[in-house]
């Protein structure tokens, strides 16, 4: 006779395999999940941040396109430049951000500089300004853009640093343009 062997289940080594691949193979989905769900998380930040300084700097570039007066004044106390535009529009640049009639636009500045050319010397003044290199007595009082020959403005941000330059009666030659990418 004829032993037949009927194998109606599994071993417990069978079953133990079975677990850990079903195991292994839930966790490297989560984990998949996991990590797209944080890439979509930080691009979708990423490009709100984007959105924001480009929002900030086109409103720049409109307030000095726009205005045919303005006058400047810095604080080397609180580091704070004010630019007051003829339509009363006041641009106030902080350590590391900037406000429109007191309302913030952006807090994620590392640093501003504002230089100004006059008819008889260069003025440098912005959130990293030199006590022994800006000595001007024109900063004690307004600067009137009757007086400026051009200006410029530089705003680094973590990973960009943008810069826009202005001239009397000719205020939107060039928009603010992308100067260099940082290697961070």
């Amino acid at each position: 006779m004829k032993v037949i062997k009927v194998n109606s289940g599994f071993t417990l080594v069978e079953i133990l395999i079975g677990m850990n691949l079903s195991f292994l193979v839930f966790t490297i989905l989560v984990s998949t999940f996991l990590l797209l769900g944080n890439f979509i998380n930080t691009s979708t930040k990423k490009l709100e941040a984007r959105r924001e300084q480009n929002l900030m700097l086109h409103i720049l570039d409109e307030l000095f396109y726009k205005t045919s007066a303005f006058s400047i004044s810095h604080s080397f106390k609180d580091s704070i430049t004010t630019i007051e535009f003829s339509d009363s529009k006041i641009l106030q640049l902080l350590n590391n951000e900037i406000s429109i009639n007191g309302e913030k636009y952006l807090a994620n500045i590392q640093s501003y500089s504002l230089t100004i050319n006059t008819e008889l010397e260069q003025i440098k003044i912005g959130s990293r300004s030199n006590l022994n290199y800006v000595y001007s007595e024109l900063l004690d009082s307004n600067i009137s853009s009757n007086s400026i020959v051009s200006l410029s403005i530089e705003i680094n941000f973590p990973k960009k640093k943008y810069s826009r330059y202005f001239k009397p009666n000719q205020f939107s030659i060039n928009r603010f343009k992308d100067i260099h990418k940082k290697n961070a």
